[in-house]
């Protein structure tokens, strides 16, 4: 996977953590510049990074914010925002989700630790995915997970009502 040198800088560390409310962009001073402009994102796409192909075709896409016109200009942000799935002894940044900013349009993309690696390590990063999240080894990695909150972390409210 061929990343260009500003998603390689791309860590746990290197983002922002924001509040988010899925309506309106983050603001600009809570986050990271990661182009200049989508002008830009879409060079470093075409030469072959594929984190930024992603980030230009999602934000193309215009999934989440269907009014917002795309501003070729605007500048391209990074943050990102932590849900509740964290591990509530960890003192790193816990990512689930980095949020892409242009403009007022906006994408969110799922953070994953691959299986070693540092952000794994340190469970800076919330979510992991087994190769194939839609076979039976995927579902066993999944059940066993949820077996292992129920039975060994009593700061897990699964199942709770109200």
């Amino acid at each position: 996977m061929d990343l260009c040198s500003l998603c390689q800088k791309i860590s746990p560390w290197s983002l922002k953590r924001v509040r988010f409310d899925h309506v309106r962009a983050p603001k600009p001073e809570k986050c990271i510049l990661h182009h200049q402009s989508f002008v830009d994102l879409q060079e470093s796409g075409a030469a072959g990074c594929v984190l930024c192909q992603l980030m230009c075709k999602s934000l193309l896409a215009n999934k989440y914010t269907p009014f917002q016109p795309l501003h070729p200009e605007a500048p391209i942000l990074l943050a990102f925002r932590q849900t509740y799935i964290v591990y509530l002894n960890v003192s790193a940044p816990q990512w689930t989700e980095i949020i892409v900013a242009c403009g007022e349009r906006w994408i969110l993309l799922a953070a994953f630790a691959e299986e070693g690696c540092e952000a794994a390590r340190m469970n800076a990063v919330a979510g992991r995915r087994p190769c194939d999240p839609g076979s039976r080894e995927g579902f066993e990695i999944v059940s066993k997970w949820l077996q292992d909150c129920l039975h060994n972390h009593s700061g897990c409210r699964i199942g709770e009502v109200g």
